[in-house]
């Protein structure tokens, strides 16, 4: 892993990850970067120190899949999607604090291909597959309601409360307080 000086477009730092590293995701929050690896296993890397630790939370993947998962970072929260589990990890320690379930297959909840797509914002956690979005409650890690979409959703993001998803050609945007589940 490299780190490059944003001003200077010169290498800061040379970061070891030790192991065959393939890297599929990164995200940032403040103090800490969280990568995770083609085999699930997760890593932290400390902005400050540019040290890199192992954690000890994988994710888990269904045996005939193949695709890169979602790691999501921010508002305190650190969350790693495949196409069969979400994992929530506490930013400060790395530890697992829940595995929810994802299924990957249509027609079997709400997953599709991969991981899907993720963002915080708008006070959650928002997941996307093929199928739809799914918003998951930070308070008790749990989806509480979701939108449907036949196109797919390749990219999510979060302003001014509002959430924005890019469909094939299509922007939407989606009130959260809209979104089937959830109360005004």
């Amino acid at each position: 892993m490299v780190r490059v000086d944003p001003r200077s477009n010169q290498v800061a730092a040379k970061i070891p990850i030790p192991g065959g590293f393939q890297l599929w995701n990164v995200a940032a929050d403040g103090r800490w970067v969280w990568l995770e690896n083609v085999d699930g296993t997760m890593w932290r890397i400390d902005a400050t120190s540019n040290r890199a630790t192992r954690l000890r939370a994988t994710v888990r993947w269904a045996s005939t899949s193949m695709g890169p998962g979602t790691l999501v970072a921010g508002d305190g929260m650190v969350w790693a999607g495949s196409d069969r589990e979400l994992v929530r990890l506490d930013p400060a320690t790395g530890h697992l604090l829940a595995r929810l379930p994802w299924q990957g297959q249509a027609g079997q909840g709400f997953g599709g291909f991969g991981g899907g797509v993720g963002t915080i914002g708008a006070g959650t956690v928002w997941y996307a597959s093929q199928q739809g979005v799914g918003r998951i409650d930070p308070a008790s890690n749990r989806l509480t309601g979701t939108v449907g979409f036949t196109d797919g959703i390749t990219s999510l993001a979060s302003a001014g409360g509002v959430l924005w998803a890019l469909s094939r050609d299509r922007v939407i945007q989606i009130e959260p307080a809209r979104v089937a589940g959830l109360s005004p």
